[in-house]
């Protein structure tokens, strides 16, 4: 249902709308029919030898933008970051997919990060699809700093460019569409979110509703497998534009379906755009199905508490950076005006893209018939500017969350908690993985820049046809019309204007992952485990540093951390000791380097005797600077239990763990679970195992204990036999 605004007259040309030469052909499919005053000509396509230029000219423009819009990134974007936070972890994530496919791709989503889960690399936000993207970058480089710029380039670009393509294709006016895509590519929202690449790359949502349209239209293979394309990449390169995604796309069909129904059920556009889906399930599938696994085995789900404490408030569409020359000014101002004191996100539109959105309620309205009209009857059907305008309003109604707030986020203080967001969150499945309702202002964007396009193309339209017999009054025409639209483009982008990015320098890795490069593989401690209020970056740094040695490593960072993990962590706190020791040779680590700077000086003054007394079982392999790189010896006690202790037994495993984390007692559940073993317990820390709950009256086989209780604790006879003890625990037979 495409509604092109201004259809040219036979003899024009598609061109001459936007002032640009192009030659046009008639292509009469059947006999026009009677003339109606409401319908425009549909049977004029047109060709030309201007319109790639014209159409690469775009594409320049909006390139040459992400460079100055991301300046000074372009200058090394080898070395340098826009934070030394969020693009460290997603430089690491652009770099693991190309480095486990060239290795082992039945691996592939078991990264080298919080040994020794399993799916690791799904334990934050999906950013697959900008890694296929830039997948060449990494294989040739080996440089996930120059592959997230890189891709925070091709993002900002072909953020424009898409949504030039889909106002193009919508107004089927060049000019419209370059000022309509403008917001879309570099509103203030862009920059609130520069760190998170998955973020920036929203330019698969217009052109998934490209060829969505194009397929409605007229039904063709080509436009339904790219719309099923573009919507799973969309999904994998950013899971919040995942769900975005299908909430437009549901909204745009129903629309479509009220609308124009007979546009709509017919055979060949249902079995295309069922043929849509399920090309986009297929491509989903191998990391969905996982990440649905992670979801629900780790129980990672967001409430609507914290997605209330992430959302936008009605403040935060007055609100800009502060270094905005123009748009910072005027903001500050608005918000002066009105008593604003604080805003969370930076979600202003534009001040020129609202009043050119709004011009379009005055455009010339006329109906378009569709290319494929035979057949049809009644009215052909309006543009689509009222669906886009009304989805910039539900867009910006979103970023609110499940609360309207007006200034600060005081849960005493909401205005209504009967939002839409809140009906969406219960209703949609998965949707609980969200926690930040504010990044709906794609969607805001999206609507916005689309409806900026067809207010661009009505004013556009006001000027009249190019007329005229002679090449100078043609190019007179044409020049006006490039002026205006130039100027428009001002009165939009004026308010974007920023000053100049000031990205940090990535560290060079230190002479110890060098080491760890060149030594066999084997799991990884780096130590200390603590990260201080005041460098929250310090373990994505080390994450990120690990690509230049890809062992696998205890440590991580992600939004999800296991309570195995958690436990782990609070347990290595007392690292080296008799436990902490036993927790790693069971758990098969080999390696364990710890960087002596990052400790007080009085803190490393007394763990020092404690790691000279373990010398033995941590032989030190070399001194790096501040670093110390240590090998962890085995301990065969651990592959005498798993020999002990039978598949298809029965193992009870206790869970009064004087240290309170059970991290000890998970550890022997990780080392026992082959998948025919039966463990029972109550504790809740696992790395994967399954646990069995005990039922009344069922007795295991197998008891393992904590020194300081007894079997009879948990029921069990106190003649069982104790067939193992370590420093930790006892294991009963019965």
């Amino acid at each position: 249902m495409v509604r092109r605004l201004f259809e040219p007259d036979l003899g024009s040309s598609e061109g001459a709308r936007d002032g640009t030469a192009t030659v046009s052909t008639v292509e009469p499919r059947v006999p026009t029919p009677p003339a109606t005053p409401t319908l425009a000509t549909p049977t004029v396509r047109a060709t030309g030898t201007w319109r790639w230029p014209l159409e690469l000219l775009a594409i320049f423009f909006f390139c040459l933008v992400a460079v100055v819009a991301t300046w000074p990134i372009a200058l090394d974007p080898a070395a340098t970051l826009p934070d030394l936070g969020d693009p460290l972890d997603s430089a690491w994530r652009l770099s693991w997919p190309v480095h486990q496919l060239l290795r082992d791709p039945r691996q592939l989503l078991d990264a080298n990060t919080y040994y020794p889960f399993r799916t690791t690399y799904l334990f934050d936000e999906l950013i697959v699809g900008v890694a296929i993207v830039v997948a060449p970058v990494v294989a040739l480089t080996h440089n996930g700093v120059l592959a997230f710029n890189v891709a925070l380039l091709i993002a900002f670009a072909m953020n424009g460019i898409g949504m030039y393509f889909l106002i193009r294709h919508l107004t089927g006016n060049r000019l419209a569409a370059i000022v309509g895509a403008l917001p879309f590519a570099v509103a203030p929202f862009r920059f609130a979110h520069i760190g998170h690449i998955g973020l920036s790359t929203a330019f698969w949502l217009p052109l998934a509703l490209l060829f969505l349209d194009r397929t409605i239209i007229r039904p063709r293979w080509r436009d339904a497998i790219l719309f099923g394309l573009c919507a799973a990449f969309q999904a994998l390169s950013a899971q919040y534009y995942g769900f975005q995604l299908a909430i437009v796309v549901g909204l745009y069909l129903a629309w479509t379906i009220v609308r124009r129904p007979r546009l709509f059920f017919t055979w060949p556009l249902l079995m295309r755009l069922a043929f849509a889906v399920v090309l986009a399930e297929i491509v989903l599938l191998p990391i969905v199905a996982p990440y649905a696994g992670v979801k629900g085995t780790w129980a990672y789900s967001r409430g609507l508490e914290e997605n209330e404490l992430h959302s936008a408030t009605a403040s935060s569409f007055l609100a800009v950076q502060p270094d905005n020359p123009l748009g910072g000014r005027l903001t500050a101002r608005l918000r002066e005006s009105l008593g604003v004191r604080a805003w969370n996100i930076w979600l202003y539109p534009g001040l020129g893209a609202v009043a050119l959105a709004l011009a379009g309620l005055f455009r010339p309205r006329k109906r378009w018939l569709p290319p494929d009209w035979r057949g049809m009857r009644g009215d052909a059907p309006r543009d689509l500017y009222g669906f886009f305008l009304g989805l910039a309003l539900f867009g910006a109604v979103m970023c609110l969350g499940p609360a309207l707030y007006w200034q600060e986020i005081d849960r005493a203080r909401a205005v209504t908690r009967l939002m839409p967001y809140r009906a969406i969150f219960n209703l949609l499945p998965f949707f609980d993985a969200m926690r930040a309702p504010e990044r709906f202002g794609n969607v805001l964007l999206l609507g916005l820049a689309v409806a900026v396009g067809y207010g661009v193309a009505g004013l556009l339209a006001r000027l009249g046809p190019v007329r005229g017999v002679g090449l100078r009054d043609i190019a007179i025409g044409r020049v006006g019309r490039i002026a205006l639209a130039l100027v428009l483009l001002v009165c939009v982008g004026a308010e974007y204007l920023h000053a100049p990015l000031r990205p940090a320098t990535v560290p060079a890795p230190p002479a110890v992952y060098g080491w760890l490069a060149a030594q066999p593989a084997g799991p990884v401690l780096e130590l200390p485990l603590t990260i201080p209020p005041g460098e929250m970056n310090r373990e994505q740094l080390r994450q990120y540093w690990s690509t230049f040695h890809w062992q696998t490593r205890i440590n991580g960072s992600s939004d999800i951390a296991p309570r195995a993990y958690s436990a782990l962590r609070q347990d290595l706190d007392a690292f080296p000791d008799a436990r902490t020791l036993g927790i790693l040779q069971a758990l098969g680590v080999r390696y364990v380097v710890v960087h002596r700077a990052q400790y007080s000086r009085v803190a490393w003054e007394a763990l020092a005797p404690r790691y000279a007394a373990y010398g033995a079982t941590l032989q030190p392999r070399g001194e790096f600077g501040d670093d110390l790189a240590l090998e962890l010896q085995p301990d065969p006690r651990f592959a005498g239990l798993q020999r002990l202790i039978p598949p298809g037994a029965t193992v009870f495993l206790g869970g009064n763990d004087p240290l309170d984390t059970d991290a000890y007692m998970a550890t022997l559940a990780w080392l026992l679970d082959d998948g025919q073993r039966q463990l029972i317990t109550k504790i809740i820390p696992t790395f994967g195992s399954r646990y069995a709950r005990p039922e009344a009256g069922e007795r295991a086989e197998w008891v393992i204990c904590y020194k300081g209780e007894s079997s009879t604790a948990y029921g069990y006879p106190a003649t069982m036999t104790v067939a193992y003890e370590d420093n930790v625990v006892r294991v009963y037979r019965r």
